[in-house]
């Protein structure tokens, strides 16, 4: 008597794994591209919650405007408030320079700081 596999056996084995690799591979890319997702808006926050710092030691108000629309990703690494490391973003795969600005508006008595769009 045979030991082994017939070719119908190996065939089923193999049609039933790819089965599971079409149910779980767009799965598990889901859950990495949100992961990206979170963690690219959490440095946002980080980038954001660091000019804001900056911003209570270095803003003044004038007519009730802050002293400057903006500040740099490369000004506030040099002044310490922000981590001297790449700074990427995971959704465009791109690095930040250090010419990058996050945005600053001053709206109902409080400053507003936004890494996105143009100042």
């Amino acid at each position: 008597m045979n030991k082994g596999f017939t070719l119908i056996e190996i065939i089923a084995v193999i049609g039933v794994l790819a089965l599971l690799l079409l149910v779980i591979v767009p799965s598990v890319n889901g859950i990495l591209n949100r992961s990206k997702e979170n963690l690219n808006e959490e440095q946002i926050a980080q980038i954001e919650n660091a000019a804001r710092n900056w911003g209570l030691e270095n803003l003044y108000l004038d007519e009730g405007k802050p002293s400057q629309n903006y500040v740099t990703i490369g000004t506030l690494r040099n002044t310490g408030f922000l981590e001297d490391k790449t700074v990427k973003s995971l959704v465009e795969n791109k690095e930040l320079s250090n010419d990058t600005k996050i945005c600053i508006t001053y709206s109902k008595n409080q400053y507003i700081y936004t890494l996105k769009g143009e100042c």
